[in-house]
């Protein structure tokens, strides 16, 4: 999957996208509205566990509760507040224990350490994201 620009003058909102590949041209046309672009390197194992989650073991309630800020109650082993079976409002990606992302290929390295490409390697991407508030890409799926 590439994102391409054609069709730029149509965009009209602000968007964050993560894509293996994209042109210069929509990087600035997404950029232009206030959006951002990261391509990251998706393989197998990584693509599976962004589209299909759910095949991924859920994560201890113990984890669950820790990145929420909550306590884990030590007779039902529920959070606190939560009932059991309950998935809460989170994302699925969030529930699942999924593995982190791999390092590209070293023939694909020199483009996601890019800045122009906005490659997820690179420094002022990682920080640019953390500014806005993103999750850390190198220690997601």
């Amino acid at each position: 999957v590439k994102l391409l620009g054609d069709g730029k003058e149509r965009l009209t909102s602000q968007l964050m996208i993560e894509v293996p590949w994209a042109s210069a041209s929509a990087i600035d046309a997404i950029e232009s509205k206030g959006g951002l672009v990261t391509t990251v390197h998706y393989n197998r194992l990584a693509m599976r566990a962004l589209l299909k989650p759910q095949k991924f073991p859920l994560k201890p309630e113990a984890m669950l509760a820790a990145e929420k800020g909550e306590e884990v109650s030590g007779d039902d082993d529920c959070v606190e507040g939560e009932e059991q079976g309950e998935e809460g409002d989170g994302d699925i990606h969030d529930m699942h224990l999924l593995p982190r992302r791999a390092r590209p290929p070293p023939k694909y390295m020199p483009y996601y350490t890019n800045y122009e490409k906005r490659g997820y390697l690179n420094p002022r991407v990682q920080l640019e994201r953390k500014k806005r508030g993103l999750k850390d890409i190198l220690l997601s799926y």
